[in-house]
């Protein structure tokens, strides 16, 4: 079983998802369905995806890993804050986990 640490926008060390497994499954049963399989190695399977677009802005910190938080970024015209983790990311992590 992977262990998920979570980005929250400080640019967590060693952060290898944008939600919880918590998260994760609560938005599943929101919608009425049963995650079969580890819900860890699902949203890590996941974030090899999403960590692969392109995306607006530019990195907030460079030695970041991951691709969020970002500066410059905004979403339906609304500036988005340089630490902020978009409810939409996290939102697509979660559907590409369930796709999986």
């Amino acid at each position: 079983m992977a262990v998920i640490v979570v980005e929250d926008g400080t640019g967590v060390s060693g952060a290898n998802s944008y939600v919880t497994e918590a998260e994760f499954e609560i938005y599943a049963l929101d919608r009425g369905i049963t995650i079969s399989g580890d819900k860890s190695i699902l949203l890590i399977k996941s974030m090899d995806f999403i960590e692969t677009r392109d995306y607006i802005g530019s990195k907030a910190n460079g030695s970041n890993p991951l691709q969020w938080p970002r500066s410059g970024a905004s979403i339906y015209g609304y500036s988005l804050s340089y630490d902020q983790i978009p409810d939409l990311l996290k939102e697509s992590q979660m559907e590409v986990s369930l796709a999986i």
